[in-house]
Order: C-alpha cells, then sequence, then structure tokens
C-alpha cells in the first residue's frame, strides 16, 4: 500500500477540494476521515470529473470540504470499497493548516 503525505492550507470560511484518481465501476471510493480536531475541516460531498465515455474508465473524484476554524487537523483518504474493512489500496494522509479570514 502506497501511503503520501501532503499539506493544505486554506481560511475560516472557504471550501477546498481534494482530487484522486479512482474508478467507481470497480466498488472502490476516496472516503475520508478528519481525525483530530473535528471542529476544524468538515466534510461536504463528493463529486466526479471526466465523463464516462466507455465501461471501466477512470475518472476523478473530488472530495469537498469546508474549514470552518482556525487551526490544524490531520484527514486520511483511504481508497477502498465501503463494504470492506481490511482491504484498502491506497492511503494518503493530510494536513490541513485553517488559517483566520
Amino acid at each position: 500500500m502506497r501511503i503520501m503525505n501532503e499539506k493544505i492550507r486554506a481560511r475560516v470560511g472557504e471550501t477546498f477540494k481534494i482530487k484522486l484518481p479512482g474508478n467507481p465501476t470497480t466498488g472502490f471510493l476516496w472516503i475520508a476521515k478528519v481525525l483530530s480536531p473535528d471542529k476544524i475541516i468538515s466534510p461536504l460531498d463528493t463529486t466526479w470529473e471526466n465523463e464516462v465515455t466507455l465501461a471501466g474508465q477512470p475518472r476523478t473524484q473530488v472530495l469537498n470540504f469546508k474549514a470552518l476554524s482556525a487551526g490544524k487537523a490531520d484527514l486520511i483518504i483511504e481508497y477502498k470499497r465501503p463494504w470492506e474493512t481490511d482491504n484498502v489500496l491506497e492511503k494518503r494522509t493530510f494536513t490541513i493548516h485553517v488559517d483566520p479570514t
């Protein structure tokens, strides 16, 4: 399993996106977990880029978040099937720094 660590900066009230390659036809999705503290950022929704023209075509999953208050939060995003607990293909970790407005 490949693990990557990235840093993101945002301001209070801003929304930000994390874009990751995926293929929803396989059942695998990027699933986000905010570790701590949970009041710094909030997950919003997930959208997809790239129009599907062929079955099995890779797409880009876009995870949207909102910066709620100033501080630092840790985020883990795992590429797995939601119904499986132990089959994580890839894991990305993020440190989110939220600056005051």
